[in-house]
């Protein structure tokens, strides 16, 4: 009995000791701004230091993309960084703004593993002198 608990525990042992590898994966978003910006509309993550403006509002937007049908399962509409930002300056035009400032997008997951909601929290802001 003794020899098959110390079987046993050298079995357990040494089903630990495997080494788990893994390949580098290098995942970039980015949302190019340029087109915007000479466009007149100022976009940054950080707080806005330049000339004067006024705060037009505290900015908050969901973004749910679409999700489709693929056979038996579930496939999210593919949605860039840039896509989102385009639909973030055209509300924020809508209200006046042509600066967005203190830009965040936060991707939010389903259980079932897709992205259920993009949220997206701003101060819009008018510059006197753009």
């Amino acid at each position: 009995m003794k020899r098959f608990i110390f079987f046993l525990v050298l079995v357990l042992f040494a089903s630990g000791c495997g080494t788990m590898t893994r390949t580098r994966s290098v995942v970039v978003g980015f949302a190019d701004s340029r087109p915007f910006t000479t466009a007149g509309m100022v976009v940054s993550p950080d707080p806005y230091t330049g000339a004067d403006y006024t705060a037009i509002g505290e900015f908050h937007l969901e973004i749910r993309p679409a999700w489709v049908a693929d056979g038996a399962n579930l496939k999210a509409e593919t949605m860039t960084p840039s896509d989102i930002l385009e639909i973030v300056v055209a509300e924020a035009r809508k209200r006046g703004a042509n600066g967005i400032v203190d830009y965040r997008v936060t991707p939010h997951y389903s259980s079932s593993g897709l992205i259920d909601v993009y949220e997206v929290y701003a101060l819009l802001i008018l510059i006197h002198e753009l």
